[in-house]
């Protein structure tokens, strides 16, 4: 169980949200937002939006239609209600709030964290007054897609019909072109609750009416019918609300009724890899679910595994909610059991087309690594798996470098196998921070049969691309290279020849742990590879010829710290100085997280 001290940290919800999409919520196998657009993302599923040339079609993430995530109170009395919503960050639940006469009710909706292929939302509504209160609970028909469903759009074919289990409807989802030839094209599998058009009726009883009727998990009308249709459109269950239900409950708050919605996915894509139609692996799902008394608390059990390791924040409540908020942002786009990795924005989100950048290995996996590390070992599996195609990026070649590279390169943006999706191609800068990672999790793990078998191939990968890709005999110079902090392509940047240095030096370094013997070159290379300084300044410039009035990401300020570089106390405070003077304020917030880090870090508060 959660230590007190956790569960008090994860007590403060993350709200209340008004307007805007909704709460974002995921368990690393689906990513959606609650009461939002009716839209969730899958992991590792992506659909073609054209060409990029050489057989790869540019790719983002699926907009797979979400039932459930649109369900929501839409009348209570007649009275149309305004929402409140905020996360519970304990259970990683969207927990939306109306009221009206008398009536209040409580929306749960969740990712299940031990069932992967599982969202739910529960509909909880006391009536404190003296007469029953009709309250009606609406869902999407076609979640924000209305013209979309039985046809082809956004390089998907839906194909929708009936299951043949009362109460659910299934449909399946073809991505009609893979992002290669050789890749297999994904198909989703998805079932969901059904709701009529007229909605969903809960008549729920005044505090003074009491039975304790149980309702039957599919199939009965205790408690909520479905509009004019007089059949069911899910499940009630006591473990709901954790009270009898039905016709009422007499409660000291009044009387209650609920509802329970669920939705499945399964794709062909899951890993292990899944034996069966998708549709009917779905429709599986939901049966298992819809019959599952503990399935709320099966969640929360599973979260709150989750949750014993964190950062807590005391004598500080918005900083709390803060730090917590974001980890749960982390720990619902990634998971053990699904070796794929995220954008940096999550999985709910959309920016940069869903597409996994260096990011991911520069800002989410430290503290994954530190907190989680088997869920940071299957984001790093993402990029080990991606391998041969690495290899293939550095043979072909990109815009900025068309030269043909040994070893590993990998994509600036990534989507399902590892080819480039971006039209510039990689940067040498992100080569350097995705090897870092993978010694970073060596560090931390001590694992050698993870490192033999899949840190050390990688990093030395990376170490030959880079062995390939400097000039020079000693000292050795990246020509025509890049850096967050740099303004273009330019001659030895020095953040990217400071994490390329970094890079090579891990390769030698491990080869023993992992049973190989260490390269030489590699060491060599890393110990002449320039590192620009200004002797008049006593600072590192972005590059030698760089003298910028406004630096538009975070650079310089990272080789102290996260990179180690050693360095003079007064050197690194005067980079501090400088580049906290001279970034620009339209950097991305990460640049300005880098620098207030960095200054922390420092001692300076």
């Amino acid at each position: 169980r959660l230590s007190s001290m956790r569960a008090l940290s994860l007590a403060l919800a993350a709200g209340p949200v008004a307007g805007g999409p909704g709460v974002a919520i995921g368990n690393g196998y689906v990513g959606l937002w609650s009461n939002g657009t009716g839209v969730e993302h899958v992991a590792g599923i992506f659909r073609a939006e054209g060409s990029l040339g050489n057989d790869i079609y540019q790719m983002s993430r699926a907009p797979i239609p979400s039932w459930t995530s649109t369900a929501h109170v839409s009348t209570i009395n007649g009275t149309a209600p305004t929402p409140t919503t905020t996360l519970d960050l304990r259970t990683g639940a969207a927990v939306t709030t109306t009221a009206a006469g008398g009536v209040t009710c409580t929306q749960r909706t969740y990712a299940h964290r031990d069932r992967r292929h599982v969202v739910a939302t529960d509909v909880n509504c006391t009536n404190s007054g003296a007469a029953p209160v009709t309250v009606v609970v609406v869902q999407a028909d076609c979640p924000d897609l209305s013209a979309l469903c039985n046809t082809t759009a956004h390089g998907l074919l839906w194909v929708r019909g009936a299951a043949p289990v009362p109460g659910v409807e299934c449909k399946r989802i073809d991505v009609l072109q893979a992002e290669t030839a050789a890749a297999v094209r994904p198909v989703v599998g998805e079932c969901h609750s059904v709701v009529p058009a007229a909605g969903l009726k809960l008549t729920v009883p005044p505090a003074s009416r009491s039975t304790t009727e149980r309702a039957p998990v599919q199939g009965g009308t205790t408690g909520a019918t479905a509009g004019t249709t007089g059949a069911t459109a899910g499940t009630t269950t006591a473990e709901t609300t954790g009270t009898t239900h039905g016709s009422g409950a007499g409660a000291a708050d009044g009387g209650s009724a609920h509802v329970r919605l669920i939705s499945t996915r399964v794709t062909n894509l899951d890993q292990p890899t899944i034996q069966g139609d998708v549709v009917e692996l779905a429709q599986l799902e939901w049966i298992g679910a819809t019959a599952c008394a503990t399935l709320f608390a099966d969640h929360v059990y599973a979260m709150d595994d989750l949750n014993k390791a964190g950062i807590e924040v005391g004598g500080d409540p918005a900083l709390s909610q803060l730090v917590n908020a974001s980890w749960y942002a982390v720990l619902a786009s990634f998971r053990d059991d699904t070796p794929y990795s995220s954008s940096p924005q999550g999985l709910a989100a959309s920016e940069d087309h869903g597409h996994v950048t260096a990011g991911t290995e520069r800002w989410v996996l430290p503290t994954l690594t530190a907190f989680q590390p088997l869920v940071a070992r299957a984001a790093l599996q993402y990029r080990a798996d991606r391998s041969g195609a690495a290899a293939g990026n550095a043979a072909r070649g990109v815009p900025r470098d068309p030269t043909p590279r040994a070893g590993l390169r990998f994509p600036l943006e990534s989507a399902a196998t590892g080819n480039e999706q971006a039209a510039a191609g990689a940067t040498d800068y992100s080569q350097g921070e995705i090897a870092r990672a993978f010694a970073q999790h060596w560090a931390a793990t001590g694992d050698g049969d993870w490192l033999a078998d899949q840190g050390f191939p990688l990093v030395d990968g990376v170490a030959a691309y880079f062995a390939s890709r400097v000039s020079g005999q000693g000292p050795y110079h990246l020509n025509h290279s890049e850096a967050p902090d740099a303004p273009g392509p330019v001659a030895d940047p020095t953040y990217t020849n400071a994490v390329a240095a970094l890079a090579l030096r891990a390769a030698y370094d491990l080869a023993p742990a992992a049973g190989q013997k260490g390269n030489r070159t590699y060491k060599d290379i890393a110990d002449g590879l320039v590192i620009p300084f200004d002797e008049q300044g006593r600072r590192h410039p972005p590059c030698p010829a760089c003298t910028p009035a406004s630096v538009p990401g975070a650079g310089v300020v990272q080789l102290a710290h996260p990179l180690g570089m050693a360095m003079d106390a007064a050197v690194r405070d005067n980079d501090l100085q400088y580049y906290a003077a001279v970034t620009s304020a339209a950097a991305p917030a990460s640049a300005w997280l880098a620098v207030a880090e960095a200054q922390v870090r420092a001692g300076n508060g």
